[in-house]
């Protein structure tokens, strides 16, 4: 990966950047290379570990792990190393904060990796005032977390964004062409926002288009056949899904036998996600409009193929979403300490204000300014294809982010 930040313009590839950094001689560090020679800079990660969702943790921390694997064999940041430790959220936001005060007050922790779920980064967010630490956001996707009502100078997102998502989910939604649609997604803030800012580009992408019944099952729902049921008796054109990771794979494996996938076109921005695929194996439903998340060719890049494979010759199976959104947060954090020259938390943040990195595996990415939110990670869709292909999906569509960033008011 190659960063260009807002005071450092054309550098060279990250690696030789903070090589030169642990030898003293990185941009911004000086001749003594700032606090370099010391103990290592510890990052706390906090997500979910147990229950239905833990891939969103498990692979999270595996991709922030291979973050700090791959900037600790180019010699650090700022002379030292990083190490990276973990704590179970349980998805509760109660849990959460007390997961992210443990780590700062009892281990001392330097950063926190937040990546939980939407409900639990809320949380931990309000409480990052008291946490006197810079919080990396990794998965919470809910447009909430870094609104203007609830912005936190010290709390960034390096995930992608539900409103973002929904501008250019509903470029291609428009190409679909229909005009009756339901929808089913999580009742929580992830899934509402989700679903909502995609129907309200929609609308604006496709005048007349009709949003029949909302259906919002509870996160980790055991049964979803009543609803199933009521798709298949209303026979919308089209059904639009926020559901993700194990509950996903649950409302596929129950909707199946109903014949659902035959009967109408489900389209969901969270099919890709390689634990998902894996889990549905030779059952994966050919017809399904998937974003691409995670997703090896997108990008078509050297970065993307390096990732991918990386992970998999360290962990035996495909990154996720997550992963990406880790490894990426935790080498932006990375470069905001090098370029700040400091651990200290008001440093590091302004450093991160703004900053942009090149040649990730999700393409050249900003982390905007105005709301600390990542923009211009790459944007895929495509649709499933029959059981026995190699890879499931082929993307056909890119999503065109001048025209995203137009519609949301912020080019």
């Amino acid at each position: 990966m190659t960063l260009r930040s807002r005071r450092a313009v054309a550098v060279p590839a990250l690696v030789l950047s903070l090589a030169l950094a642990a030898c003293g001689g990185g941009a911004g560090g000086g001749a003594g290379g700032g606090e370099g020679g010391g103990d290592p800079i510890e990052l706390g990660f906090i997500s979910v570990f147990s229950g239905r969702i833990a891939m969103l943790g498990e692979t999270g921390f595996k991709g922030a792990e291979l973050a700090v694997a791959d900037i600790n064999e180019a010699g650090g940041v700022l002379g030292r190393e990083l190490r990276i430790s973990q704590k179970d959220t349980a998805a509760n936001p109660e849990q959460a904060v007390r997961s992210a005060r443990d780590f700062v007050l009892q281990d001392e922790v330097d950063f926190l990796i937040d990546g939980s779920s939407s409900n639990e980064s809320f949380a931990v967010s309000q409480a990052a005032p008291q946490l006197d630490t810079v919080v990396i956001s990794t998965a919470s996707e809910a447009d909430s977390l870094t609104e203007e009502k609830n912005f936190q100078p010290r709390v960034f997102r390096a995930a992608r964004s539900t409103w973002l998502d929904g501008i250019a989910n509903a470029q291609y939604g428009k190409t679909l062409g229909f005009k009756n649609w339901m929808s089913i997604s999580p009742d929580y803030a992830y899934g509402r926002d989700c679903t909502d800012r995609y129907f309200e580009a929609l609308k604006q992408e496709q005048p007349g288009v009709q949003v029949g019944n909302q259906l919002w099952p509870a996160l980790f729902e055991p049964d979803y056949t009543p609803l199933i049921q009521q798709i298949l008796q209303r026979k919308p054109e089209a059904v639009y899904s926020c559901l993700w990771g194990g509950d996903l794979v649950a409302f596929i494996q129950q909707a199946q036998p109903f014949g659902l996938f035959d009967k109408t076109t489900f389209v969901t921005p969270a099919f890709a996600d390689s634990l998902v695929i894996e889990a549905l194996g030779d059952k994966v439903p050919a017809g399904i409009h998937s974003a691409s998340r995670f997703a090896l060719g997108s990008p078509p890049s050297d970065a993307n193929e390096k990732f991918d494979s990386d992970y998999r010759e360290k962990y035996g199976e495909g990154p996720t979403n997550w992963s990406v959104q880790a490894y990426i947060g935790v080498w932006l954090l990375a470069e905001a300490i090098k370029e700040a020259d400091s651990i200290e938390p008001d440093a590091v943040a302004g450093a991160l204000e703004g900053i942009e990195m090149a040649d990730t595996p999700w393409g050249d990415v900003q982390l905007r300014e105005k709301d600390h939110t990542l923009i211009r990670y790459d944007i895929r869709w495509g649709v499933t294809e029959p059981s026995g292909t190699d890879y499931p999906i082929d993307f056909t569509f890119e999503a065109d982010w001048d025209t995203v960033l137009e519609k949301q008011g912020s080019a």
